[in-house]
């Protein structure tokens, strides 16, 4: 009796997976283009808030309370906090105005939510007239680049186009040193200071 190879049945377990892979990418596609559609969305109504109240007097207050009127509206249809709805709508502006290649990957299915939080962490400590040089060079390093290994680069990344070192910035940011009592529950409070990160270390290891 001989052996024909064609008889042999097909590797059903390997063509499922590979379905399966497949229906998987195909839907973090669609999930990743939805996902950056509704910010466009909240971005949009985060505007259309800034210009209904353009030319009001003391301005900065009249936006502040248009975005928030925006933001119930929006909180009210989606079952949401206000100031949860009010705090994804600053952050939709951001990443709409600031950073918008990197939100067009996303709506192409290029990047993860992943992906694009690690974008906007690490490039909006940068003065806006170097975020877009920023946006698209972080998109293209993130090309096959998992979220994790992607902050590592981007981090060196937004280091290399500050405009002053690492050094002048930490001589900045000591003079905006400041202890603050938020009072809490029960006869508690929280006692937060914001310091040098080696004097928090050292007082963290001497409390705990």
């Amino acid at each position: 009796m001989t052996f024909d190879p064609r008889s042999t049945p097909p590797d059903d377990g390997a063509s499922t997976l590979s379905s399966v892979l497949i229906e998987v990418r195909g839907v973090d596609a669609e999930l990743a283009s939805a996902e950056a559609r509704r910010v466009r969305a909240l971005a949009r109504a985060g505007h259309l808030a800034l210009d209904s109240s353009a030319g009001v007097r003391a301005s900065s207050r009249a936006a502040e309370m248009a975005v928030r009127e925006v933001a119930s509206e929006i909180a009210a249809a989606s079952h949401l906090s206000d100031r949860s709805v009010q705090a994804q709508i600053g952050r939709a502006m951001t990443l709409a105005d600031d950073f918008p290649v990197t939100l067009d990957a996303w709506e192409a299915g290029v990047l993860s939510r992943l992906h694009v939080q690690v974008i906007m962490d690490a490039g909006i400590s940068l003065p806006q007239d170097r975020r877009h040089e920023f946006d698209v060079l972080a998109v293209a390093t993130a090309d096959g680049l998992s979220p994790g290994r992607l902050k590592t680069r981007l981090l060196a990344l937004a280091e290399s186009l500050q405009p002053t070192t690492l050094t002048e910035r930490h001589h900045r940011g000591r003079q905006t040193r400041c202890v603050r009592v938020v009072p809490g529950e029960d006869g508690m409070s929280d006692l937060i200071a914001t310091l040098p990160t080696v004097l928090a270390v050292g007082i963290y290891d001497r409390l705990v």
